[in-house]
């Protein structure tokens, strides 16, 4: 839940105007300028499938410079949670090892970092070079695999980034007594951004 709470931080979405189904090569995947923001519908849903809690306003902001050069807080109460708008965003959050999670884009199937932490969990980060149209815009995925100290799969985070615009879609999939699914689901329905 470590990381469910670190990305419930990064609703970063948006919708400019309609683009090809290739995203443009250097574009950044994350414009963070101080007053930039997104902001998600957030869907819950039980074992069954059935939607519990539609909260349509969970906001990011881009409030500050961070304390690193390149890099920027969207953290509302001053606290230190970078991230980068290049060819990744990373976090560094206390308490967490200074473990760094990034959204890559990749011109192969890119298994691009293994972390195994101190308690004993495994998280396996997965960048895809293929495009996929998500709300209307193309997008990279990458998916985040968190294993328990028991090597069991206890969920699974995926992520649709657009280049320019920043991220398009989460799904956050829960598993448990051999059953998974979907949990959380954050979509993109409005943003403001400067470059």
């Amino acid at each position: 839940m470590k990381k469910y709470l670190l990305f419930c931080l990064l609703p970063f979405l948006a919708c400019q105007k309609e683009t090809t189904d290739t995203p443009e090569p250097d574009a950044s995947l994350l414009p963070l300028v101080v007053g930039n923001y997104w902001i998600y519908e957030v869907k819950f849903y039980d074992r069954n499938g059935t939607m519990t809690v539609d909260n349509p306003a969970d906001t990011m902001k881009v409030y500050s410079a961070g304390s690193k050069p390149g890099y920027y807080s969207i953290a509302e109460d001053g606290s230190e949670q970078l991230y980068s708008s290049s060819t990744e965003i990373k976090s560094y959050l206390p308490n967490e090892d200074d473990i760094d999670w990034g959204f890559l884009k990749t011109d192969k199937l890119d298994t691009f970092r293994i972390v195994y932490t101190d308690d004993g969990y495994k998280y396996v980060f997965v960048a895809y070079p293929d495009k996929f149209q998500v709300l209307n815009r193309a997008c990279y995925k990458n998916e985040y695999f968190t294993y328990d100290p028991n090597s069991e799969l206890t969920g699974k985070d995926i992520y649709y980034v657009s280049p320019g615009v920043g991220l398009i879609r989460m799904e956050y999939y829960n598993y448990r007594d051999s059953q998974s699914w979907l949990n959380i689901q954050q979509d993109l329905v409005d943003f403001k951004i400067d470059n």
